[in-house]
């Protein structure tokens, strides 16, 4: 469980640095850009959920009786889709408070416009920020867990 939760670090962090590249290339160079690009933060965030929900089925599995252990596994599953809608909620929340920048179109309409540089900033910076606060909460776990 805890090489998923490291490798969810990496991830982030990948997946950040890959954003910064794309963005950098795609402005100076003005090219459409490949899917591919996506590859490498995809893959381990594969690899991380994988290690993650195996060693959290496991664990459930040997330390608690069989009766309790398949209700631990659908609130792991609950707790999945959670963790997605509180993902969604902290996406919206970020689009509606950062700051907006109003310019015209063709034909005079204002439009606003979200500082796409700035959601890539605050969602890598967040999302790294929750990855390590997750791994750190799960040593503490394990610490006070024992053997």
């Amino acid at each position: 469980m805890g090489i998923g939760l490291l490798l969810s670090c990496v991830a982030m962090a990948v997946a950040g640095i890959v954003k910064r590249i794309r963005r950098n290339n795609s402005v100076k160079e003005n090219f459409s850009i490949s899917a591919l690009w996506l590859v490498p933060q995809f893959g381990l965030i594969v690899l991380a959920y994988a290690f993650n929900a195996i060693g959290q089925m496991e664990f459930y599995y040997r330390q608690l009786p069989k009766s309790m252990s398949s209700i631990l596994v659908a609130f792991f599953t609950l707790g999945a889709a959670l963790s997605g809608l509180l993902g969604g909620l902290i996406i919206s929340v970020l689009l509606i408070k950062l700051p907006r920048v109003v310019i015209a179109n063709r034909i005079g309409c204002p439009v606003i416009l979200i500082s796409v540089t700035m959601i890539t900033i605050v969602g890598f910076l967040l999302s790294q920020l929750l990855s390590v606060i997750n791994c750190f909460y799960f040593v503490i776990c394990c610490w006070c867990y024992g053997p």
